[in-house]
């Protein structure tokens, strides 16, 4: 069992990180666990509750037995593989999310043994109280000056009062600036060492079995430590802490706190304080200020606790107490709230409803939580208790209880119960507001609204009637809305509309009036639909028609003019010249010169091809990026018109590669023997390799981008075992690779400690 201890370092971290994303379950055949050789199995785990470290006992005997067994946890993955040869501990690390029961297995080959009791996983709770933590010996406190080379350590001592300090339970917990310093001790002194110049906190604080710190005022304390040097400048003086005052007095680095409450982290502060934006406060938020009281309301405000009762809140009958004998007074345990209910006590009241019998006619009262009765003044039940003709309304004697009771028939008159139940009959009054009309009222049908006459017999005049100041009589609108006539009015026929004359003496014009652009002289048309005359007019002698030119000036067609079309020109293919050096053989085709462009190409990527007319073919060399053609080169360009490159860096770094290049496919890489497993490409295979391959196959089941931790974001270099998966085989290998162990023969036949099917997959 040589190995032990290096095996269970790298499967510690294996099995914590298994466990927090959950076990993956799969099916397992658990067989007999005894052969005639012998026996395996699983001691009974006593303790079945299992903390943080426990070790669980596996017994194996009998002579048939050596080799490799592996451990699983309900049939799930494999957590740990054991060389043996007798028995073993193996060491489950476990977290609070892994709480509940399991059972541990032991498989080796066809022989498997599961654990005769259930492995309980708790989280133990911090003991309460915690007891009392203070520094017995300020290490430093008061300032101390050393040479100019740091002391190499001091120690520092606390004492503890109420609470027993053991392995299995409470401990301490130094820190420096907050920083952890080793693992949790029973010790009441600690020796720091290798302590930097200047101002430092020094925190002691009681800690659970597990590590997890008290949350109070006297489980932590603090000290201050000041080392000190001679010096010249105060720049000598400068320390890392942001809370203290460096300065050079007396050629002595001097030190002190910039205010009382002055921190770094929340280690710096005392009991339950916490570090805010620099200062020891009493919270940061109100999660820190909870005390567990149901009846009071925990807030954070200004860094200090404000502890506020909540209103109406209890967590005892007595404090529901409201003095009243009328009631039963409880607090509700699920609700925290008070519950005062009657006491069922006929002569007991609250309210007036209580004392309600159900009589109109009855007045109640509740005085002194006692009902109090008397008569209702002018109270009834029927109309026959009321004179007539007034009515019983909800049980009181009225003349009505609505409007409909005071109807008297006419349409004139406005029929309303009023509050106090008696009838009211108001007068319609009849106005629309109008002189244009006579009002008057009918009982009948009410209002009405007669029309006045406006009649004045002349036809110039519009006759009409104002609502305000009556009869009007504007004059008659005879505008007819045309600059082609005069208008006017006679009384005896009304409005009369006379024509203007529109004449200017011009043959070429045709004269109109429009009634509303007023006299117009469109031109007439002297078309005389002939295309090959320019038709034109003279405004003494009228339309003139000249025959028009049909020359269009271009070599490449044939001229001449129909009458009904105008000019032709035909297409011919008659000898020319295009003036441009960029084409030959030029000839007249389709009313153009047209001749056949030079080919200007010279086949060098390095130059651009083109054509000026005035000279002819011209080939330009570039400075442009080109391919040469060969995958060894890189940033290829065109340089005095021919493509060239550098050549291509190879080398990937990678001491586990043999680096080379092929002008076809270019940069190649490969393994070397003996880099198998060097996950991260550091050329040493370690502890970090292994939990480098627990990431690595994480993401890989899961489906999540390549780790970081990977040589080359490859899942490739996790597959140690070359079969294109990642799995416990690649681990079992990588294992044997951590601990510098020769691979099994059924893996490398040739012992040279590289698998064999990697050797045959390189390329």
């Amino acid at each position: 069992m040589a190995r032990s201890s290096c095996r269970l370092l790298v499967f510690q971290v294996v099995c914590v990180l298994v466990f927090s994303v959950g076990l993956i379950r799969s099916s397992v055949a658990f067989a007999e666990g005894c052969t005639e050789s012998g026996c395996l199995s699983i001691a009974a785990v006593s303790p079945t509750a299992l903390e943080t470290g426990a070790l669980v006992p596996i017994s194996i005997s009998g002579t048939g037995f050596n080799g490799e067994a592996q451990v699983y946890v309900d049939g799930g993955e494999v957590i740990d593989i054991l060389s043996f040869s007798d028995s073993e501990l193996i060491a489950l690390i476990v977290a609070p999310s892994m709480e509940g029961t399991y059972a541990l297995a032991v498989d080796q080959g066809n022989l498997t043994s599961v654990s005769p009791v259930g492995i309980t996983v708790v989280d133990v709770p911090a003991v309460a109280p915690p007891g009392t933590i203070k520094f017995t010996t300020p290490p430093l406190a008061t300032a101390t000056i050393y040479p100019t080379v740091m002391p190499a350590s001091f120690a520092a001592v606390v004492s503890v009062t109420g609470t027993t300090l053991s392995p299995e339970g409470t401990g301490i917990q130094y820190f420096i600036n907050g920083t952890p310093v080793g693992s949790k001790t029973t010790a009441t002194s600690l020796t720091y060492t290798g302590v930097p110049l200047g101002l430092h906190t020094l925190t002691a604080e009681l800690v659970t079995a597990q590590g997890k710190p008290f949350n109070t005022t006297t489980s932590r304390t603090t000290a201050i430590l000041k080392v000190q040097i001679p010096c010249t400048t105060a720049a000598q003086c400068e320390d890392a802490n942001s809370c203290s005052n460096a300065s050079c007095i007396g050629s002595i680095c001097r030190y002190g706190l910039k205010t009382a409450t002055c921190c770094q982290v929340d280690k710096d502060c005392p009991g339950k304080q916490v570090c805010n934006a620099g200062q020891c406060v009493e919270c940061k938020a109100d999660v820190n200020c909870v005390e567990g009281d149901i009846c009071t309301a925990d807030f954070c405000i200004n860094g200090s606790c404000l502890h506020t009762a909540t209103d109406g809140c209890c967590t005892t009958d007595s404090d529901c107490n409201d003095t009243n004998p009328c009631t039963i007074d409880t607090c509700d345990p699920n609700t925290n709230k008070c519950v005062n209910s009657g006491n069922n006590d006929p002569n007991c009241c609250f309210v007036v409803a209580d004392c309600d019998d159900g009589d109109p006619c009855t007045a109640e009262a509740c005085v002194g939580n006692i009902c109090k009765f008397g008569p209702v003044a002018g109270c009834c039940y029927t109309t026959a208790d009321c004179t007539s003709p007034l009515l019983c309304i909800k049980n009181k004697c009225l003349e009505c209880g609505i409007d409909s009771d005071c109807d008297d028939g006419s349409a004139c008159t406005a029929d309303i119960c009023g509050d106090n139940g008696k009838c009211q009959h108001i007068s319609v009054v009849c106005n629309d507001q109008t002189v244009c009309t006579t009002d008057s009222c009918n009982p009948a049908v009410g209002c009405v609204f007669s029309p006045i006459s406006c009649l004045d017999n002349d036809l110039c005049t519009s006759d009409g009637c104002h609502p305000v100041s009556g009869c009007i009589y504007p004059p008659a609108d005879c505008d007819d809305n045309s600059v082609c006539t005069t208008d006017s009015c006679d009384p005896s026929v009304g409005c009369v509309h006379t024509s203007k004359s529109c004449f200017d003496n011009n043959l070429c014009t045709q004269d109109t009036c429009d009634p509303q652009l007023d006299c117009q002289f469109p031109q007439i048309s002297c078309d005389d639909q002939n295309a090959c005359t320019a038709d034109s007019c003279h405004p003494a002698t009228g339309c003139i028609h000249t025959p028009i030119s049909c020359d269009d000036g271009n070599g490449c067609t044939s001229d001449s003019c129909d009458p009904s079309s105008g000019c032709v020109f035909v297409n011919n293919t008659l000898p020319c010249d295009d003036q441009s050096a960029c084409s030959a053989g030029d000839t007249c085709k389709d009313g153009t010169c047209q001749g056949t462009d030079v080919e200007c190409v010279d086949f060098d990527l390095c130059t651009i091809d083109s054509c000026d007319p005035e000279v002819g073919c011209v080939f330009t060399p570039t400075d442009e990026q080109c391919d040469d053609g060969d995958a060894c080169t890189e940033n290829d360009n065109c340089q005095s018109g021919t493509c060239q490159g550098s050549p291509t860096n190879c080398d990937d770094s990678f001491p586990c590669t043999m680096d080379g290049c092929e002008p076809i496919n270019g940069c190649f890489h490969t393994f070397t023997e003996g880099c198998r497993g060097d996950l991260d490409g550091d050329n040493d295979i370690n502890v970090t390799d292994a939990t480098c391959f627990v990431y690595a196959f994480i993401s890989w089941k899961e489906k999540l981008p390549v780790p970081e931790c990977l040589f080359e974001q490859s899942y490739s270099h996790a597959d140690v075992y070359c079969d294109g998966n990642i799995n416990v085989q690649d681990l079992v290998i990588l294992t044997y690779l951590v601990l510098d162990q020769p691979l099994p023969l059924l893996l490398d036949v040739n012992q040279d400690n590289i698998v064999d099917l990697c050797l045959e997959s390189q390329p």
